[in-house]
This record gives C-alpha cells, sequence and structure tokens, in this order.
C-alpha cells in the first residue's frame, strides 16, 4: 500500500455528487462498503495482479445511499493484489512486491484529476 498525500483528505462533500463525479472518470464504490463506509475504486491495470487508486470515505451524515448523504473523504493510497472475488466483494491479499511505476505515476495523475473534479482548481 503506498499512501498518497492529497486534498482530498477530510473533505466533506454531498455522498451522490462525489459518486456522480467519480463514477463518470471511471470510478466504481468497490471493497467491502457498507452504509457507514466505502471505497471509490479504480482499476489502473489488470495482469497477474490488480493494481488500485482507492479513496476511502466515511458518512457524515446519513448513510451512503441516501440521496442526501453526506460523506469526509479518506486519506487515498495505491493498492496492489490478488482479487479473490471481483472489486464489488474484493477480498484481496496483498502484494508485499510492489507496484510498477507507470502504475503508481498513472494513480497520482488520476488523483489528481479527482482532487480537480471534487474541490476544483
Amino acid at each position: 500500500m503506498i499512501i498518497l498525500p492529497s486534498r482530498l483528505k477530510n473533505t466533506v462533500i454531498a455522498y451522490m455528487h462525489a459518486r456522480s463525479q467519480l463514477s463518470s472518470r471511471g470510478y466504481i464504490v468497490g471493497g467491502n462498503w457498507d452504509y457507514d463506509m466505502g471505497y471509490f475504486d479504480y482499476v489502473l491495470d489488470d495482469s497477474t495482479r490488480t493494481n488500485y487508486l482507492r479513496i476511502p470515505f466515511y458518512a457524515c451524515k446519513g448513510s451512503i445511499e441516501d440521496k442526501n448523504g453526506v460523506i469526509r473523504m479518506g486519506n487515498p493510497y495505491l493498492l496492489s493484489g490478488y482479487d479473490k472475488m471481483g472489486l464489488a466483494c474484493s477480498l484481496l491479499e496483498e502484494d508485499e512486491q510492489g507496484m510498477p511505476a507507470s502504475s503508481i505515476d498513472k494513480g497520482i495523475k488520476l488523483l489528481m484529476q479527482a482532487e480537480e473534479a471534487l474541490l476544483g482548481s
């Protein structure tokens, strides 16, 4: 796991707005989400292992499926692992070997685009 510094950390935003902005850019709500927390995941590449940019979020008001729900963004990170059941059920076995530089660069660029989409320039 590679933690990325981000302007998104601790940002409070309407869940539906964040979901709309990020899903239009290829993110999905993945990983073991529940009504109090979840992850916006972007699959960076997929070969023998899968590399993700993951942006965690936590419900502040209502639940994440509530059209008026409000979330607080967590600290984004890059994750590399073997996906056993598909991203929606995500039972990742983390790979200890590290992530290719190309995936790290792509993840950083995508995070900057997500920050701009949610927070502006």
